[in-house]
């Protein structure tokens, strides 16, 4: 450890002499996708304020996502513009804690200047619907729970009760499984299942909802922290639950503005 900040010290005191604007990179997980990023350029956009030249070093996964956010290609490095001097290191948390790794103004003003920018601004209007985001993937293998996975047919169920008005409203399914929602959600009236549509045209369709209701992903969270930016009259719904790894198990994305279903007891 003491070689490692000696080497570190070392490269900061060559950048100094020589003029050179040190980059401090981010190695992030391989299996990190669109929700993690967005946390971590938000990280980024935060310590940039602050005077740090904060980088994410680029991974494949993020090539479409930068497409359409152009933008966000301000906070990524490519490996082959890593210099000697600059520091190089593998992440130490997710940033995704409210209030604690960014606050409200931080968020609004990283969405107004990094995602609703170029040509996808437009595609982004709300639209009087009611939209429900089911996230399955690898929280839910076969024959196994994982740290993230709940019952999420009750949950639906259960906001159904509390907010019948959500549901007179045009229903649309987004999901990235829309076969296991199809056999499901059949006690939903009137349902439109998204069915062959891109993860990007998923991410507008839970932006635009004028009635939004989450699932516990950092995908569903930042579409419902983009959705309630558009307009405060927006209706963002979300679990309590986050994640078993989380103290009691509750959600730390949550915004102070959402609307929360209980689906565990505090």
């Amino acid at each position: 450890m003491l070689q490692k900040k000696t080497k570190f010290a070392l490269k900061k005191l060559i950048s100094n002499l020589t003029g050179y604007n040190q980059k401090t990179i981010i190695e992030i997980p391989l299996q990190a996708r669109f929700g993690n990023f967005l946390y971590f350029f938000l990280h980024c956009y935060i310590e940039r304020q602050k005077g740090n030249n904060l980088y994410i070093l680029y991974t494949k996964t993020m090539e479409q996502w930068l497409l359409y956010f152009p933008k966000l290609n301000d906070f990524v490095l490519m490996a082959k513009d890593y210099s000697k001097l600059d520091k190089l290191k593998w992440f130490s948390s997710f940033y995704q804690v409210f209030n604690e790794d960014f606050k409200q103004d931080d968020l609004n003003n990283f969405i107004r200047d990094y995602l609703l920018k170029g040509e996808i601004k437009s595609q982004i209007i709300t639209q009087n619907k009611t939209v429900i985001n089911i996230r399955r993937g690898d929280f839910y293998k076969e024959n196994s729970c994982t740290p993230s996975s709940f019952d999420q047919v009750s949950y639906i169920k259960k906001v159904k009760n509390i907010y019948p008005e959500l549901f007179y409203y045009p229903i649309e399914i987004v999901s990235d499984d829309i076969d296991w929602c199809i056999n499901n959600f059949q006690f939903l009236d009137s349902v439109c299942f998204r069915e062959k549509s891109s993860p990007v045209e998923d991410f507008i369709a839970i932006c635009t909802a004028k009635n939004l209701i989450i699932s516990n992903s950092t995908f569903s969270y930042w579409g419902g922290y983009v959705c309630k930016y558009l307009s405060k009259e927006n209706i963002i719904i979300a679990p309590n639950f986050g994640s078993t790894l989380y103290h009691n198990h509750i959600a730390v994305q949550l915004h102070p503005e959402w609307s929360i279903v209980d689906v565990i007891n505090k």
